[in-house]
């Protein structure tokens, strides 16, 4: 469950920065993990 409420977390963010890559990135749940790490990155950078 930890695992989810954190990758829901960072899909938010992301939906903030744009929801157009979102789309592509919410069926793997693997991919979401790692796409949402850079994408984090991005918005701090």
């Amino acid at each position: 469950m930890a695992v989810s409420g954190g990758a829901v977390t960072g899909t938010t963010w992301i939906w903030r920065i744009d929801p157009s890559p979102l789309a592509r990135v919410p069926t793997p749940s693997s991919s979401s993990s790692s796409s949402s790490g850079l994408f984090v990155i991005h918005l701090t950078g």
